[in-house]
């Protein structure tokens, strides 16, 4: 099995990578599985410039960057985790170039048919049902069933890593994936 984890802030040390790294850290001592934790800040990811060339194509024609490789991570995985901030109500621009760039693969509706996800949403007041609506729709139009999604208040660097409460929240998560590994 393979299980890939996607850090989809910006930010290398806030709540998001914090939270992804807690379920890697976690995760990575299940002898059933492989698991990789991917930040997308890592992968030079071009927006979509809107040509519609990928619409004759089945993929984007940029390949002048790392996209297709994060791609393919997603693609090759049994289960994905996404850690998403909310930026204004939606996830923030890298996250949103990459989601963008797996346009030509809408042609080959249920392309990732038979996979999982699951979603954590990291907020500092509101946005949670707007950010889990994007993602929603993305992976659900691919074909991934998304088992659980988890919402998690942080406002200020560290405000999960020093709330037992929140990293309570987040070990009941992982539980839950693990739960459903085992099935």
């Amino acid at each position: 099995m393979i299980i890939s984890i996607y850090n989809g802030s910006p930010r290398k040390n806030g709540n998001t990578a914090f939270a992804t790294q807690q379920i890697f850290r976690q995760l990575e001592n299940l002898r059933n599985g492989q698991i990789k934790l991917y930040n997308i800040s890592d992968y030079k990811i071009d927006p979509c410039y809107g040509c519609r060339q990928c619409m004759e194509l089945y993929h984007c024609c940029n390949q002048k960057d790392d996209f297709e490789i994060l791609f393919h991570t997603v693609r090759n995985s049994d289960i994905t985790i996404w850690g998403v901030p909310v930026y204004w109500f939606a996830p923030p621009g890298i996250t949103k170039n990459f989601i963008d760039r797996t346009h030509g693969y809408f042609l080959d509706k249920g392309l990732l048919t038979g996979k999982r996800a699951y979603l954590v949403n990291i907020a500092t007041d509101s946005g949670f049902r707007t950010n889990e609506a994007v993602m929603r729709s993305w992976l659900e139009w691919l074909g991934v069933k998304i088992v659980e999604v988890m919402d998690v208040y942080a406002t200020e660097t560290d405000d999960i890593k020093n709330d037992e409460l929140k990293i309570k929240q987040i070990n009941r998560f992982i539980k839950n994936i693990i739960k459903e590994i085992a099935k």
